[in-house]
């Protein structure tokens, strides 16, 4: 957001102009053949600026025959050319067709997707792989015609996750193509567990609480600092640990609320916008005061911004109401103990690099390679840590394996 017209965002060399709540637009200048808009929050907004999104969507603009806006939903983030969750409408006759806004996995099928055949059939793909040059197509034009069938490359056996909706249909989809749902998301999931001399990364079908079982052990003991995740509430009940959760986090969705249309919301929001900013200030003098002077002017602050977070009469605002009723005192754990940090941003950044490799490489989705991955980002990042050669420490890891000696340790030696 601009430090001077609240109506324009900031993005880099991109600037947003706000057209109403929830609509940006890049205006046309250059090259450009239409403006571009993006549907989203200033919170949303600030994540979709992270990478090439908004650059990939100006980009978009320029392409031959396109209607009125190049437009970027929600949901928008980095693709191949095209942003993931871009729309653009094209002239037919004066157009082109895009691949990276097509996309490049059409006609990926599952084993039990059902291919219609002449004469009114209907098998499994599955069945139909030795069958391909005896069957046809049916084909579902006007009229409907009849083609030969062709084939397509079979990747390696893969697993197929199946979710029932409430309306009782069911949606199947593998790895490659994750999907959302309130359990879960399907995609394999970066866990890092970041201590103070050693960062540790764990690969794992999903963002469960069973990760936190096989990495960390029902008798852990421990502060740990996370966002406000199930995973982590569940796993506060079964092991003897105490969360902190994260402020980043709960500031963006304070943010959030702020951005509301609805004044009882906004003002809310705003309210609580305010306390944190002080609680920040405090927190950042925290050595120049004194233990003493700091804990007396931080419970202060912790009262008022619980009593302040806990009361609304506002709709939108009752999921954070009963949060900081729940888990108010989760969020003040630094108070009591100065080695906490009041914000995961360490854990943040220690995986930023893990995600740009996964972007540039397109990761991998192998057991063998996930654990290659998983070893290579904890070495890395814990010589980081420990000022160590990360390369030094591989070349002597790989000579005392072949040569049947004691592998060197990642653990600091005091």
């Amino acid at each position: 957001m601009s430090d001077h017209d609240p109506d324009t965002f900031e993005a880099g060399d991109i600037t947003l102009h706000r057209l109403r709540d929830y609509v940006w637009e890049i205006p046309r200048e250059g090259e450009m053949r239409v403006p571009a808009r993006v549907l989203a929050s200033e919170a949303l907004l600030e994540e979709i600026a992270g990478d090439k999104t908004l650059q990939q969507l100006k980009n978009t603009t320029h392409l031959p025959g396109i209607q009125q806006h190049a437009l970027c939903m929600p949901d928008g983030h980095q693709g191949y050319g095209f942003p993931v969750g871009g729309v653009a409408g094209i002239d037919t006759e004066n157009g082109c067709i895009s691949p990276g806004a097509v996309g490049y996995d059409i006609n990926c099928l599952t084993g039990d997707s059902a291919v219609e055949l002449a004469f009114g059939r209907r098998l499994p793909i599955r069945d139909l792989a030795d069958r391909f040059e005896d069957e046809r197509a049916f084909v579902a034009t006007e009229g409907g015609i009849e083609s030969p069938l062709r084939l397509f490359t079979e990747s390696e056996a893969k697993t197929v996750y199946e979710v029932e909706t409430e309306t009782g249909d069911t949606v199947r989809a593998t790895g490659d193509h994750p999907f959302d749902t309130p359990g879960g998301h399907t995609k394999p999931w970066i866990w890092v567990f970041a201590a103070s001399f050693f960062t540790v990364f764990k690969i794992f079908g999903s963002r469960s609480t069973d990760a936190l079982r096989e990495v960390l052990g029902k008798d852990c003991a421990a502060m740990i600092g996370a966002d406000f995740y199930s995973a982590y509430k569940c796993f506060m009940k079964e092991a003897n640990i105490k969360v902190q959760f994260c402020w980043a986090h709960l500031i963006r969705d304070i943010k959030f609320l702020s951005e509301s249309s609805d004044k009882v919301t906004a003002n809310y929001g705003n309210r609580l916008l305010e306390l944190c900013r002080e609680i920040f200030r405090l927190q950042h003098r925290r050595e120049q005061l004194g233990e003493t002077v700091f804990r007396r002017r931080m419970e202060r602050l912790k009262e008022s911004f619980l009593a302040t977070g806990r009361r609304s009469r506002a709709s939108g605002a009752q999921d954070l109401v009963k949060r900081l009723t729940r888990y108010g005192q989760e969020y003040f754990l630094f108070l009591e103990h100065p080695q906490v940090e009041p914000t995961n941003n360490l854990a943040e950044r220690e995986v930023r690099h893990c995600v740009i490799d996964r972007r540039i490489t397109q990761g991998t989705r192998g057991h063998a390679g996930q654990r290659w991955c998983e070893r290579v980002w904890t070495v890395l990042a814990t010589c980081a840590r420990q000022h160590r050669d990360a390369f030094a420490f591989i070349v002597e890891s790989v000579s005392t394996f072949y040569a049947g000696q004691p592998q060197p340790s990642l653990l600091p030696d005091d």
